[in-house]
């Protein structure tokens, strides 16, 4: 809906899915508003929310003992897996193995998700020229899963080892999640003469990433109790984790265009991130490309060529990239985790050693090529050659015991990737359609 200044948009969804497993289903509902304001004829507000609320009943999968179709299969077939006995429990089968039907029966796993997408938006033109551009979003989600394998009233006769949990499992997992996204984009263009333009883009982004996560389980469940506070106390285990890390950057660009013909473009980035010191993660990475459309030369145009020949553009880039995130948040500084001792808590250092100095991976790629058409555009081939070089490697470098750690995350070794690639595109058949309309 709308008017003269103002857009807005407000719609709602509902999905259900039953699953090929007794009990298995999944539904989602969700929600969407979107508005747009013309604050004037050069600003422009724009701002939408996304909330989806989702909840599944899944079956174990992927493990031969639980899993239904997988353990259905490997159970011999000379047991009839539907018997129950007087009270209506369901009988062992082959020893050692859970009866396929308490699998869907039984068993109860469920994932609860409610997710919130929110972004505003900035977009404004005050000269000729020039565009100034500002993005946030906010993505931020809660994730809650539930396990539940109750006592099996088979264990007596099926003997079920400890990995199959033959008196009851319980356990319940919650991950909070929050990522932030900002992006502000200064765009400017000039014709500097009359066959001359030059466009220039400069910007900042910053991402901030948060998680916390926690999780509980405990063995030996009490009756009609499907909750980790129903298993014995002294099965009980806890733990929990946190993701906290941010990225940014601020570039530069500038491009020269003559007649539409030929192009050149420079631009430098400067990207940081927590996950490095901050003696290495500050990183410079330039860019270089220029294309040349030959096919657009005068000499070309008035030329037998162009007779066979539609178009002909050769292309060339240089750039370097680094890979921010090619470690964990916490993976160069010496971790220690907590243990129990003589009754009191303690901590024990991990054994993977502290490395201050590891530095982003650096990509740097040449690329080159060129992009033909014949035959009225009806033949067309792209033809692009390319070298990539990877340095300073980032591995966890297996140490000797004697150096106090086993592993260290460390840059070692550059890999290499080049090639040719060739493509063509052929139009066999090119006709016009009429169509005609009664009314």
């Amino acid at each position: 809906m709308a008017n003269d200044r103002t857009q807005y948009f407000v719609g709602a969804s509902y999905m259900k899915n039953e699953g090929i497993i007794k009990g298995v289903d999944f539904r989602r509902m969700g929600l969407r508003l979107r508005l747009d304001q013309r604050l004037a004829d050069w600003a422009k507000f724009s701002a939408g929310l996304n909330y989806t609320n989702s909840f599944s009943n899944e079956k174990p999968n992927g493990n031969v003992f639980y899993s239904p179709i997988n353990s259905v299969t490997i159970t011999n077939n000379i047991y009839d897996i539907t018997q129950r006995d007087g009270g209506g429990n369901l009988l062992a089968v082959e020893p050692t193995r859970v009866n396929p039907l308490t699998t869907v029966e039984a068993m109860q796993f469920t994932q609860a998700v409610n997710r919130t997408v929110t972004d505003f938006q900035l977009n404004l033109t005050p000269l000729n020229g020039l565009s100034v551009d500002w993005i946030v979003g906010v993505d931020n989600f809660s994730q809650l899963g539930k396990n539940y394998i109750p006592p099996y009233p088979y264990q007596a006769t099926a003997g079920l080892p400890p990995e199959r949990y033959p008196d009851g499992f319980a356990a319940n997992a919650n991950n909070n999640v929050t990522q932030l996204n900002t992006d502000l984009n200064i765009g400017y263009e000039k014709d500097l003469t009359k066959d001359l333009k030059i466009t220039a883009l400069a910007g900042l982004q910053y991402q901030f990433y948060q998680s916390d996560f926690t999780r509980a389980s405990g063995l030996n469940t009490a009756p009609f109790i499907e909750t980790v506070s129903g298993t014995s106390s002294t099965t009980v285990t806890a733990g929990y984790g946190l993701d906290r890390y941010n990225l940014s950057g601020v570039f530069g660009q500038l491009t020269f265009g003559y007649k539409n013909i030929a192009f050149l473009t420079g631009a430098v980035r400067r990207d940081r991130s927590s996950k490095f010191s901050n003696t290495e993660t500050n990183q410079l990475y330039p860019k270089l490309s220029g294309s040349l459309v030959l096919s657009d030369l005068d000499f070309w145009k008035n030329s037998t060529l162009n007779d066979f020949w539609d178009g002909f553009k050769l292309r060339a880039s240089f750039g370097e990239a680094g890979n921010l995130t090619g470690i964990g948040s916490y993976s160069r500084f010496w971790q220690f985790n907590p243990a129990p001792f003589l009754g009191r808590g303690t901590l024990v250092p991990g054994s993977t050693l502290a490395n201050p100095s590891v530095r982003p991976e650096r990509m740097s790629e040449l690329e080159f090529g060129a992009d033909l058409s014949f035959l009225k555009n009806r033949v067309g081939i792209t033809f692009t050659g390319y070298n990539q070089q990877i340095k300073d490697l980032v591995v966890n470098r297996e140490l000797a015991p004697s150096t106090g750690g086993t592993a260290i995350i460390n840059n070692v070794g550059t890999m290499e990737n080049k090639g040719i690639e060739l493509g063509i595109n052929v139009m066999a058949v090119k006709k016009k359609i009429l169509m005609l309309t009664l009314g």
